[in-house]
């Protein structure tokens, strides 16, 4: 099962250096059936999809990562490509 919960948190960590709310999403989550198990994974096939989180924290990610309008997708989203969006958060 992909954890998106947690993913989009995850970036949120990785564009704000704040932790807090990742540890929270893996404690949240943690919960699952002994049958299943959690797929952490960077991004998949899709934007990275941020939906998930507040705007205010959306806003945080989008100003690191996405800043230009053209990037972000659906008002919860950033179209850009992973080897792009690890070297802006490097930065």
């Amino acid at each position: 099962m992909f954890n998106f919960f947690t993913n989009q948190h995850l970036f949120y960590a990785l564009a704000t250096s704040e932790v807090k709310l990742l540890r929270k999403a893996l404690e949240d989550t943690k919960n699952i059936p002994p049958t299943a198990q959690w797929a952490h994974f960077l991004r998949n096939h899709d934007e990275v999809d941020l939906g998930r989180l507040s705007d205010k924290e959306r806003d945080q990610v989008y100003a690191k990562c996405g800043p230009d309008t053209t990037i972000q997708l659906y008002k919860r989203g950033i179209r850009r490509r992973l080897g792009l969006l690890c070297l802006v958060i490097a930065v």
